[in-house]
This record gives structure tokens, C-alpha cells and sequence, in this order.
């Protein structure tokens, strides 16, 4: 197969153009872009907290814990994750870092946190580091 050489870059164009406008929602581009400077915005209010989480004596393989932060909202977006600090009452050497599967549910000045372990049965307590959105 030879090479195809474009000597006229309008003939390159337009039959592209002419393919591709009919995908490209041009009307509502505008509201695209502040649709991006809103996510934007809410990047940049972000919090970032940590909390301790008890599981108990009795270990379990799930656990579902209610934080109360009266800065979360329905419409937050929340992360979690381990905090490798040493819960009270403990030192950082007495802990074993467990993995876990972390899930959320936002609600007005809290979130349901449902927690798993992915390494077989946990108790005790353990610091998480949790981060959300303020929309």
C-alpha cells in the first residue's frame, strides 16, 4: 500500500469535519467548560480528616460505622483509607495493618461507612484517613 500524501490540509479537513460535527455537541460546549471550572472548584475544597474506627473485641469479617462530621453532605464525595497511625491506647509497633474495602454513603452531617476485611477476621481499633468534597 502507498503512502498517502495530503498536499492541501482544507482537503484533510473537511471530510473529517464533515464526519465527526454531527458527534460533537457544539451547542452545549460552553456549559461543558463551566461544568468543568465547578469540579474544579469543588477539587479545591476539599477536606482532608482522620478518625479512629472500633471494631471490637469480638472479631468480624464487615463492620458499618456512622462518622459524624457536620460538614459532609448528601452530595459529597468521600475517600478512605488506612491511616498507619497508631490508634489510642497502642503503638505503632503493636499494630498489624489489615486491608480493607472501604464504602460510603454521604448523608446530611455524616456518612455510613461499611467497612471489610480483606484479610480474614479484625477487631480492635484502627485510625482512618477519610477526604470529601464540599459542593
Amino acid at each position: 500500500m502507498a503512502d498517502t500524501k495530503i498536499s492541501n490540509l482544507t482537503d484533510y479537513t473537511n471530510p473529517i469535519n464533515a464526519d465527526l460535527l454531527p458527534m460533537v455537541d457544539t451547542a452545549n460546549m460552553l456549559t461543558k467548560k463551566i461544568t468543568l471550572g465547578a469540579v474544579k472548584t469543588a477539587i479545591g475544597a476539599t477536606r482532608y480528616k482522620q478518625v479512629e474506627i472500633d471494631f471490637g473485641s469480638t472479631p468480624v469479617y464487615e463492620e458499618t460505622f456512622t462518622i459524624t462530621d457536620s460538614e459532609v453532605t448528601t452530595s459529597s464525595i468521600i475517600i478512605v483509607q488506612t491511616a498507619y497511625v497508631a490508634p489510642t491506647g497502642k503503638s505503632l509497633d503493636e499494630l498489624e495493618f489489615d486491608s480493607f474495602d472501604f464504602r460510603c454513603a454521604a448523608g446530611t452531617g455524616n456518612f455510613t461507612l461499611y467497612v471489610r476485611s480483606l484479610e480474614g477476621l479484625v477487631a480492635d481499633k484502627f485510625k482512618i484517613n477519610y477526604s470529601f468534597s464540599i459542593l
